[in-house]
């Protein structure tokens, strides 16, 4: 297990979250035929239980981030639809990009944050570098 790979697992058994989810987003060359996909895991995140996998075509032109984006909105749809207010759930991306739009104040993920705010569950967005 590299050095990333431990810090991840550490990082993930310390959030202590009931579910974690994992998204990811791309487009070939960066530009096309993009796609999105995201794995729901409950239980130990050394040996997790997949709940749920999710996947989703992305747009013949498109772009990574989009479908990074498209990604992370699959993980909260999964959670709007399945998830009540005692749950704890992390989202782990490996685009640096999401997350700190996430934290800035540009309104094209406006949405997406009005979302987030509203979900029951307590949620936690991490980045894990490739």
């Amino acid at each position: 297990m590299s050095l990333i790979q431990r810090a991840a697992l550490q990082r993930a058994i310390a959030i202590d979250a009931n579910f974690n989810t994992y998204s990811d987003g791309s487009a070939s060359g960066g530009t096309k035929d993009g796609g999105a996909g995201v794995v729901v895991t409950k239980g130990n995140p050394a040996k997790p239980t997949v709940v749920a996998t999710l996947h989703g075509k992305g747009a013949i032109f498109t772009c990574s981030y989009e479908e990074e984006k498209h990604a992370m909105e699959m993980a909260v749809r999964w959670m709007e639809d399945n998830l009540s207010a005692p749950d704890k759930v992390a989202v782990f991306t490996d685009n640096q990009s999401i997350c700190t739009a996430l934290t800035s104040t540009s309104p094209v993920l406006d949405p997406l944050r009005v979302r987030m705010a509203n979900l029951l569950p307590s949620l936690t967005i991490q980045w894990i570098p490739e």
